[in-house]
């Protein structure tokens, strides 16, 4: 049953990329703008066979000011949350952030929170 969970990142990746945003489920991919799915965390149910799924969206974004940033930006929330509806998912918040990419830059960018049940 825990492994629906790759499924779910697998669907997750394949309906923002259909919208035409970047999208990649392993850090060592990311090119901003991007969005990288992070792992879920499980919450077991005690007793049951279900568990609450917890996701993780990063946004990375261009390193181009914060302004210039969230001029890129904010429009992809707005297709990567539309995406993630299209598949039954409903974001809950969308967070600014900052990352560091694998080649030690740090960029601005957004975490995108939601919950899937199993």
């Amino acid at each position: 049953m825990t492994l629906a969970v790759l499924d779910q990142m697998e669907r997750f990746r394949d309906a923002i990329t259909e919208s035409g945003t970047r999208c990649v489920l392993d850090g060592r991919d990311v090119n901003p703008p991007a969005v990288l799915i992070r792992p879920a965390t499980l919450n077991y149910r005690v007793g049951r066979s279900s568990f609450r799924a917890s996701w993780a969206a990063w946004l990375y974004l261009p390193d181009a000011g914060q302004l210039d940033a969230l001029r890129i930006g904010l429009p992809i929330l707005d297709t990567v949350r539309t995406a993630l509806a299209s598949v039954g998912v409903a974001v809950l918040t969308a967070a600014p952030a900052d990352f560091t990419t694998p080649d030690g830059a740090t960029v601005p960018g957004f975490i995108l929170q939601w919950d899937t049940t199993q």
